[in-house]
């Protein structure tokens, strides 16, 4: 991520799709607020790597801002922005971050109850079965011999992370209408990972 793609990656996702979900949420009844992992110094990051330029590694969440809605009772939408601190100072620059990573970093941080990854596929497969839990250990089993791969790895890897502060994670098939109040109501679907 350049310095130009950085300024569209930060006008479309904290801007322009942001603002589009959040009057979504209110056209719909819920109280919806827009922000960034840059608002509030919430995203703490440093880059990820040299090569990829404005790309961040989250070191640390500052979750007060992101609290601060909650506790107004307002659905938070959070574009996957981060700020680049130096130690533990912020600077004025923005990075672009992985949105599964950032999910997961706030689920950890909040010890939310639940994170669920709405994809296009019904879970982490194996031999071509859906995985119906995905332990760690197996998890970085099937990591490393390349049959979780690509964007699942983000996935997967920000599940373990927020399970690991107790959060029940789970990838789950969007496409299946009502798949999250089917899990949250009981039913079983998707891979629990952790």
């Amino acid at each position: 991520t350049d310095e130009a793609t950085l300024e569209v990656v930060v006008s479309v996702l904290a801007g322009l799709v942001n603002k589009r979900l959040v009057g979504q949420l209110q056209a719909l009844g819920g109280p919806a607020v827009g922000l960034s992992g840059a608002d509030g110094g919430m995203l703490q990051c440093v880059i990820a790597d040299e090569k990829l330029e404005l790309v961040g590694d989250i070191v640390a969440v500052d979750p007060g801002a992101l609290v601060r809605v909650l506790l107004a009772g307002a659905i938070p939408v959070i574009a996957p922005v981060g700020l680049l601190f130096k130690g533990a100072q912020p600077t004025a620059q923005l990075l672009n971050i992985n949105a599964d990573t950032a999910a997961g970093a706030i689920a950890a941080a909040l010890r939310a109850r639940w994170l669920a990854f709405l994809t296009d596929v019904p879970g982490v497969k194996s031999d071509g079965e859906v995985l119906p839990a995905l332990p760690p250990a197996r998890a970085g089993e099937l990591i490393a011999a390349g049959v979780i791969e690509g964007g699942m790895i983000p996935k997967v890897e920000a599940c373990l992370g927020a399970a690991s502060t107790g959060s029940m994670s789970v990838i789950l098939d969007g496409r299946v209408e009502h798949s999250l109040l089917r899990l949250i109501g009981g039913v079983a679907s998707g891979t629990i990972v952790g």
